[in-house]
């Protein structure tokens, strides 16, 4: 009777430590990694049109720099003539291999009177994921503010300088 009873505590036994390792096998493991700079790469491209407040006039000119670091552009302008605007183009071309999200907002710094700023569309920080070899595109206006009506003394405008940072998108 003793025997009996040892080998059917062995296969409780067994049995148990059989369930234990199925169910540590069956359950799904999920991993979640955040890497912020590692192996993110995004490509920068920027073209300026210039469009001139009065017709005929001299056409406003503008260039972009992107930083080395790639989290900062620059822009300067050269306007003429009241109601003058430059609009630059930028397109970000997401290099990395996995998608990228913004994980700091679009921003740029404020231009003093006579000059002004808008931006079109500007990557957010609510914005979806940007997926391998897609783009995110937006636009940076610079003009004379409206309150310039006279020939302005100042044609080039401050530099106005804008930064962003990308994070992997989760």
């Amino acid at each position: 009777m003793e025997r009996k009873t040892i080998v059917m505590t062995v296969l409780v036994v067994a049995l148990a430590v059989m369930a234990i390792v199925y169910a540590a096998f069956s359950t799904n493991l999920k991993v979640t990694v955040t890497a912020t700079g590692a192996g993110i790469d995004v490509g920068y491209t920027c073209t300026c049109t210039g469009t001139p407040g009065l017709t005929g006039a001299t056409t406003p000119t503008g260039t972009c720099t992107v930083a080395t670091n790639k989290l900062t552009i620059t822009i300067s302008t050269k306007l003429y003539q009241p109601a003058d605007n430059v609009a630059c183009k930028i397109t970000a071309t997401n290099n990395s291999g996995f998608a990228v999200k913004v994980g700091t907002a679009f921003t740029c710094n404020s231009l003093a009177s006579p000059f002004k700023s808008s931006v079109t569309s500007a990557p957010a920080v609510a914005d979806a994921a940007v997926a391998v070899g897609k783009t995110k595109v937006w636009t940076v206006n610079i003009g004379y503010d409206t309150s310039v009506t006279a020939d302005p003394s100042t044609k080039t405008s401050p530099a106005l300088t804008c930064s962003m940072a990308w994070v992997q998108a989760a």
